[in-house]
């Protein structure tokens, strides 16, 4: 009798009593509004044959009259009910429990034109995807019903997932599906009230949200305000996160305006919010140092696995830095994005998939917890973008050898093992060697035998079949070409001499790091003494920042300070710190402007920690100058 796309609109104009308008119903169904006002002539030419009609006006839009509007329900619900498909007969059946509580098999066995034999089986599916997805083990069957047993908390927490998953889906109709969870209780006109009322509150604060974000924030919202009014209430709710001023912003004008909502709903906001990306116009996204850290373990292991350098890459790093700090926070929340493309991405980019769950083993040391495949997913979007727009592999000339086997079998090794850091520019001959490198800009020269010739560029001579030491030595030189110019630009901007001190007597730690905010605060670098070494010695005591037997590099756990620099601390007596004695502290100040530099300094600091001689070599220098000279030197070859 109906299409599909009809009885959507008949279910979207029965669910709004109040009416909706044709463009919003053209949205939700991904068409234009010429062809809802279309599908509306043929359906009012059936509905006329049962005396039913829906009727327009300029204020409401589409409506059927009340005192049809219950015969007109009776009517077509059977004919919503024949076109669910698997997905929204979950969504439907889950609705009905979480609002009405435990289902009797006979009752729905009527409403969706199912068996009760077919409905207990479909709910068995049901309760073992929430498990396996949701982690959500609270829906109780047996043979004659469903029910659910769990506090009100955590029915909240999965309608908040769900909506994560239903926006982040592009579905078109996902409105429809939460419709069907909230079990008739969504209202148009309701939604789209919250959604202008969220929209003004942020752009009268210059808060920047998101499209996504924005509807995932207002329908949290709104399915707060529906659960209130439907008579379930959280009772003492607890949020590990730092209270959203918007949040409460957000609550006071829903109250004002009649909704029911209240601050237990807030703090359960709260903690979905903190997830979501929100920011102040012209002002960046706060970085916590222990993204930082993680960004920094991360972009190594890559380095060194791959020969991937994603620190090559400012746009990249800040893209990674910001993904990785909300994902963090999403891990902790437990409301962590899907991705509905996640199984596209994974065959199309395998090998930046391959990349992106290095990242996996990382986030577990730090945050004792896996994130989950799909967020993984968005990870791997950024490294395939890095690796087609970014990635400048070296240039290399192999030197030919009068045996083509040798020549083709050196190739074809170095393309197995170096493909994303090399570009290869063929073949040249010994004795055309300089002439090549002339015109041509290479960065390395491969050679099976010596090269007596004195070379302005770096080589590598492979003696023989290519081994697991020629891959060692050639991917420390890789490294070395890539990193040191880099290491060597970071160093001479962030150090000065002014800014290094020498501590002869028995300091304590909180000594070391007042005296260095001192000497940070006089150059120019930190807004105020007492407040930056306060948040220092803060940081310390949550995360230490010792990195081996006697190097520390202390920083606050946001970086919001002036001007970046690094403050360094020679003791002639070690302090001990986490139960290690630490002789060279090198004390960070960061403008949050300045991601990408702090993430190069980490990675120099933990190459020189990997070496015992190189913390020696530096705490014996006599003076800052010679200091300063020496770190230069180290920026320039460290290994």
């Amino acid at each position: 009798m109906f299409t599909k796309r009809q009885l959507r609109i008949l279910e979207l104009i029965i669910r709004n009593s109040y009416g909706i308008t044709g463009s919003r119903m053209a949205e939700v169904l991904s068409v234009s509004s010429r062809t809802i006002r279309s599908d509306i002539v043929v359906i009012n030419t059936i509905l006329k044959e049962y005396d039913f009609m829906i009727k327009s006006s300029s204020k409401k839009g589409y409506y059927i009259d009340n005192e049809k509007y219950q015969d007109m329900c009776s009517f077509i619900r059977p004919y919503l009910s024949e076109s669910l498909d698997d997905k929204n007969r979950m969504y439907a059946i889950v609705g009905r429990v979480l609002f009405d509580g435990k289902q009797y098999f006979l009752d729905l066995s009527e409403e969706l034109d199912l068996s009760e034999q077919t409905l207990y089986k479909v709910c068995q599916k049901i309760k073992n995807y929430f498990v396996r997805q949701y982690n959500f083990n609270y829906f109780v069957i047996k043979s004659e019903y469903i029910d659910i047993n769990c506090k009100e908390e955590e029915v909240r927490q999965l309608l908040l997932q769900l909506t994560i998953e239903l926006i982040m889906s592009k579905r078109s109709d996902y409105l429809i599906q939460i419709e069907l969870l909230l079990n008739d209780n969504f209202f148009d006109n309701e939604y789209q009230k919250i959604l202008n009322i969220i929209k003004e509150k942020a752009e009268s604060i210059y808060m920047v949200i998101e499209g996504q974000s924005l509807d995932m924030i207002a329908l949290a919202f709104y399915m707060m305000i529906v659960r209130n009014r439907s008579q379930f209430y959280i009772e003492n709710p607890i949020s590990n996160k730092a209270a959203y001023s918007f949040v409460d912003l957000l609550i006071e004008e829903l109250s004002n305006c009649d909704f029911e909502i209240n601050e237990n709903d807030g703090l359960l906001l709260n903690d979905f919010c903190w997830g979501i990306k929100m920011s102040c116009a012209n002002d960046q996204i706060n970085i916590s140092s222990q993204c930082y850290e993680v960004l920094s373990e991360f972009c190594q292991k890559v380095a060194d696995r791959f020969h991937v350098y994603f620190l090559e890459s400012t746009e990249t790093i800040q893209y990674l830095s910001t993904h990785i700090e909300y994902m963090i926070r999403r891990i902790e929340t437990k409301y962590e994005l899907k991705n509905p493309i996640i199984y596209e991405i994974k065959k199309m980019y395998p090998v930046s998939y391959e990349i992106a769950i290095v990242l996996s083993d990382v986030i577990y040391k730090h945050v004792k917890c896996y994130p989950n495949d799909d967020e993984l997913s968005y990870i791997t979007l950024y490294i395939e973008n890095f690796l087609h727009n970014y990635n400048r592999k070296l240039r290399v000339v192999i030197v030919s050898e009068a045996r083509p086997g040798l020549n083709y079998m050196i190739e074809s090794w170095l393309k197995n093992n170096f493909s994303y850091r090399m570009n290869f520019y063929g073949f040249v001959t010994l004795h055309d060697l300089d002439t090549f490198i002339k015109n041509n800009h290479i960065d390395i020269v491969i050679s099976s035998r010596r090269i007596t010739q004195s070379m302005k560029i770096p080589y590598y001579v492979i003696e023989g079949i290519p081994n697991k030491r020629d891959f060692e030595l050639l991917t420390s030189l890789v490294h070395r070409i890539s990193d040191n110019n880099q290491f060597e630009e970071i160093v001479k901007e962030l150090f000065s001499p002014e800014i290094i001190q020498y501590f002869n007597h028995n300091e304590d730690f909180n000594d070391v790091i007042l005296q260095l905010s001192k000497q940070l605060y006089q150059n120019g670098y930190i807004e105020n003494v007492e407040d930056f070494s306060q948040r220092v010695i803060k940081r310390e005591t949550l995360y230490s920042t010792v990195i081996n037997s006697k190097i520390a590099l202390p920083h606050p756990l946001i970086n919001k300070e002036k001007k970046s620099g690094v403050a360094v601390g020679i003791l002639k007596n070690p302090i001990s710190l986490n139960n290690k004695d630490v002789k060279l502290v090198f004390l960070l100040a960061f403008n949050k402007e300045d991601d990408i530099e702090m993430c190069y300094l980490l990675d120099f600091i933990r190459r020189i920690s990997l070496n015992k001689e190189n913390s020696i070599e530096l705490t014996s220098s006599n003076n800052s100058k010679q200091f300063l000279q020496k770190i230069v030197y180290l920026s320039k070859n460290i290994q």
